[in-house]
């Protein structure tokens, strides 16, 4: 799981910084907030990805807790764009805005799993391992 987080860091930050330096991505406020958040997600998940966790204040930060706020930042990014593109209109809006909301709730859970430490979102981990 944590060699998938950073290969996806890697292509996230990679993503990130080719349209940063080729495009423009301020010209559309929607584009630059989709951007920053893969670049932040990106960040997250190479941070997952590499190092085991850290404490803070007493507390034990785990690498699960970057991919899985990665993870949701991403399927909340996507979710986000998609529901606020302004040239979708008629039955094509309707559906896509539906699938926008389940994209949203799908990763939002799976990031918030991982967060907590949880394996039900996680298919390399039994669910007896998790609890």
């Amino acid at each position: 799981m944590r060699k998938f987080n950073t290969v996806s860091g890697i292509a996230l930050l990679g993503f990130f910084v080719s349209f940063s330096v080729f495009g423009d991505p301020f010209a559309e406020p929607l584009l630059a907030v989709l951007v920053l958040a893969f670049g932040l997600a990106g960040a997250l998940f190479l941070l997952g990805g590499l190092i085991d966790g850290f404490s803070l204040a007493g507390y034990r930060v785990h690498w699960y807790v970057f991919s899985g706020s990665a993870t949701a930042i991403v399927g909340l990014s996507l979710s986000v764009s998609l529901f606020l593109e302004p040239s979708l209109d008629g039955a094509g809006a309707v559906f896509i805005r539906i699938v926008a909301v389940a994209n949203a709730l799908l990763f939002g859970y799976m990031g918030f799993d991982m967060v907590r430490g949880g394996g039900r979102a996680d298919p390399w981990t039994s669910q007896e391992s998790s609890e």
